[in-house]
């Protein structure tokens, strides 16, 4: 028996080409480590979870509770192997089976201990991908997953969920039901939805639970994103994926510059406008390449295709009239942002200023490549003013993480030492869930529920708030958004009048003068 299972050790670590001595700690795929899946046992508690990069997260109302769930990605584990301790790779989170984890936000914990409410299994046959969207709707006991891709590289080939690209499937959207902790193909009315729509890697995702809409912006369709895409090219998708959860229909919209397309980087809802008003979307998007071209796609290095932009302006989306706008942007004493990808955006509303705050978070520079971004950077709303704030730089120097911003707490989720390439040996991290609290602009090991949001005074300063300011620098760039800015804020606007509208009051305006002068002229002569 000893000798079996010696002989067996050996096999495991002749035939493994990603096995390396670090340290007293040896780095094995999922496979190698237990090629039974049903007898792996690492998971997302404190003693097991290593790392985390490229899922998606999302923050859902479910039976009155705030629940953070997390899904798919890249991962790292601990693992004790007959003795030894050894990091296992995996294509996802899991134990046994892949795992969509629950973390129960009504509830306090440390970043150190959480334990989640749930880790379910996903069955096989359910994707497993990196950078892909979670949506919710109105009826928060469902999620939906879509976009991504599947993938590959030679360190992490001996994951227990790697494919074969012949056996990558086409485009299909997943619902998972948080009652029964089933995952199920969601499929669409129409029978052409493969053919219509590309799995995409890297867009950006958010969801508007009130009109019941969920969107999904840019993206690449990559090797690895489809069983017919191109082996050695990625295409950049134009457009904006439009899901409408009472329908159960999807339609590609338009997004940004006309022919263009975007990816890695974040988009959110601003709740503004007039109380029946959709809001606005507000992108800001790090890459951008013509849409539809190839471009070459270069194995191991993280899909860098694109050329980076500015944050010298950011896009705006009228849900009301369909309708892109770039907005200007001005920067506190001339400092101006890195250009950066893979980072991570969240907006917040402060009551007691009337500001939005766009946070954004950590990512890694395009040149030189992989090089991390050293800070993290606040867009003030309505005057659209970045300022930088001060971060503790080793929790900053990150990318490929997700965030959420609960209450003044914004939480960061996952994230790996910015290169060029994922690299197999990074050290754990003991935190999986960090909690950076916004309104100190410190970080927290202690996630607490019922926070509220207050505009932090350093960003007041640069915001100049002390003016009063609730227009831009430059000057805004559509009259609607402009509108709906000042009726949130408590301000009054002039309507916005059609032509037509305004011919109209015209020409009332000439017919009451002509009937007042046939009256004026009618009693002219006649006796007191």
């Amino acid at each position: 028996m000893f000798l079996t299972r010696a002989l067996w050790t050996v096999s495991w670590i002749s035939s493994l080409v990603l096995a390396q001595t670090n340290g007293s700690i040896r780095i094995f795929g999922a496979k190698t480590a237990e090629p039974d899946i049903e007898k792996q046992t690492w998971n997302w508690g404190p003693n097991s979870r290593c790392r985390l990069l490229a899922h998606a997260s999302i923050v859902v109302k479910h039976e009155g509770k705030d629940l953070l769930i997390f899904d798919g990605g890249m991962a790292k584990f601990k693992h004790n192997l007959n003795g030894e301790k050894i990091e296992v790779l995996e294509l996802t989170h899991m134990e046994k089976d892949p795992r969509t984890v629950i973390i129960d936000l009504s509830e306090p914990f440390t970043s150190r201990d959480f334990i989640p409410r749930s880790e379910f299994k996903k069955p096989l046959g359910v994707p497993v991908v990196n950078c892909f969207s979670l949506w919710k709707g109105s009826n928060q006991d469902w999620i939906f997953m879509q976009g991504g891709h599947f993938y590959d590289a030679e360190d992490w080939r001996n994951s227990s969920y790697w494919l074969e690209k012949k056996d990558i499937p086409l485009y299909t959207i997943w619902k998972y039901d948080l009652k029964t902790f089933t995952w199920t193909e969601n499929r669409l009315p129409t029978n052409d939805s493969e053919s219509r729509f590309k799995r995409a890697f890297g867009g950006a995702a958010v969801s508007v639970p009130w009109t019941d809409k969920s969107y999904y912006i840019g993206g690449i369709w990559t090797p690895r994103a489809s069983r017919d895409s191109m082996n050695a090219s990625a295409i950049p998708q134009s457009g904006m994926l439009v899901f409408d959860h009472k329908t159960n229909t999807l339609t590609n919209e338009s997004f940004g510059e006309p022919g263009m397309a975007y990816w890695h980087g974040s988009v959110n809802h601003l709740k503004i406008g007039k109380p029946e008003s959709a809001g606005f979307l507000i992108a800001l998007m790090a890459e951008t390449a013509p849409g539809g071209v190839p471009i070459e796609d270069k194995p191991g290095v993280n899909d860098e295709h694109g050329s980076s932009l500015s944050f010298e302006y950011i896009m705006l989306y009228d849900l009301d009239h369909k309708k892109w706008i770039n907005q200007s942007t001005t920067f506190y004493n001339g400092e101006v942002p890195v250009a950066r990808t893979r980072f991570c955006g969240q907006t917040v509303y402060s009551d007691e200023t009337k500001t939005w705050e766009l946070w954004v978070h950590g990512g890694m520079l395009m040149n030189p490549l992989g090089e991390a971004a050293p800070d993290a950077w606040v867009l003030t709303m309505p005057s659209f003013i970045w300022a930088r704030v001060e971060i503790p730089d080793s929790l900053v120097r990150m990318r490929s993480h997700s965030c959420n911003a609960v209450g003044s707490q914004l939480l960061i989720i996952g994230g790996y030492p910015s290169s060029a390439k994922v690299e197999k040996d990074a050290p754990c991290d003991s935190e999986i869930i960090k909690v950076l609290d916004m309104n100190q602009m410190t970080w927290s090991s202690h996630y607490t529920p019922g926070t509220v949001y207050r505009t932090p005074e350093l960003v007041r300063k640069k915001a100049e708030f002390h003016l009063k300011r609730v227009d831009p620098h430059s000057g805004w760039a559509d009259d609607r958004l402009r509108d709906a800015f000042h009726i949130s804020i408590g301000g009054s606007t002039p309507p916005i009048l059609s032509r037509g509208e305004i011919a109209g009051i015209v020409v009332s305006g000439v017919i009451v003068l002509i009937l007042l002068a046939l009256c004026i002229c009618s009693f002219i002569g006649k006796p007191l």
